[in-house]
């Protein structure tokens, strides 16, 4: 499965997909594929952000009182361009959660969608939401061990290529990259809400070197673990 672009038009623009041109207007949202071009008068007409399926997986379980659980029918999905009217208001809201963070953007765009439009929208949630993948499955339930990439390949029969080019298709990053924003992103969660050294936070997020976690703790985060937890109270 291809990765799903959002898209907000600003002003009048077009889209071209499987060879037909659909028109869309000023302050229009839309859902398409990676495959579709997006044009309009000026770049700065248009703002597109991509999601990849692994990443539609992770806000998938927190929409499903609002989906539709049965298609309706695939081929409108597929072969059609769907666009919702947003309001400028709207429009910098999903601008400021897409800086703060894109699974919190992408929850808010499909709520707000499947507001717009159940069917459709409840189609397309779900055709790109198939998180019974044994692989992934695999590496979330170990994400915390202290293993390299290359004992998870080798955990699950495979050569690391094989398994970036896996995450690379499902999350658009690397193996080592997934896992480390996984691993960085409990630790910020756990250095906020509770007093434990951070030593042992760094350890039980799956980090073998403390240097290493502050170093990439800081890089993610622009401070130090010790600096972030200062700043709660």
């Amino acid at each position: 499965m291809k990765a799903l672009q959002v898209v907000l038009f600003n002003k009048q623009g077009h889209i071209d997909y499987q060879g037909q041109r659909t028109e869309i207007g000023a302050n229009q949202l839309v859902m398409v594929t990676e495959e579709a071009e997006i044009h309009a008068a000026n770049r700065n007409d248009w703002m597109s952000v991509f999601f990849y399926p692994g990443e539609i997986c992770q806000v998938y379980h927190l929409l499903t009182e609002l989906i539709n659980q049965n298609y309706v029918d695939k081929q409108v999905v597929n072969k059609s361009v769907k666009a919702v009217p947003i309001f400028d208001e709207l429009v910098n809201v999903i601008k400021q959660l897409h800086k703060v963070s894109k699974s919190v953007m992408l929850r808010f765009v499909f709520t707000y969608c499947l507001e717009m439009d159940k069917p459709y929208f409840s189609n397309l949630l779900n055709q790109y939401s198939d998180p019974n993948d044994k692989i992934f499955d695999f590496v979330s339930k170990h994400i915390y061990e202290q293993w390299s990439v290359t004992r998870y390949a080798e955990l699950l029969g495979m050569d690391v290529t094989k398994l970036n080019t896996a995450f690379y298709k499902y999350y658009g990053q690397s193996t080592k990259a997934w896992i480390t924003e996984q691993r960085l992103s409990y630790a910020k969660q756990t250095i906020l809400e509770t007093d434990r050294k951070i030593a042992d936070v760094a350890f039980d997020a799956g980090f073998s070197s403390h240097s290493h976690f502050i170093g990439a703790f800081k890089k993610r985060y622009h401070c130090s673990p010790s600096d972030l937890r200062a700043g709660r109270r």
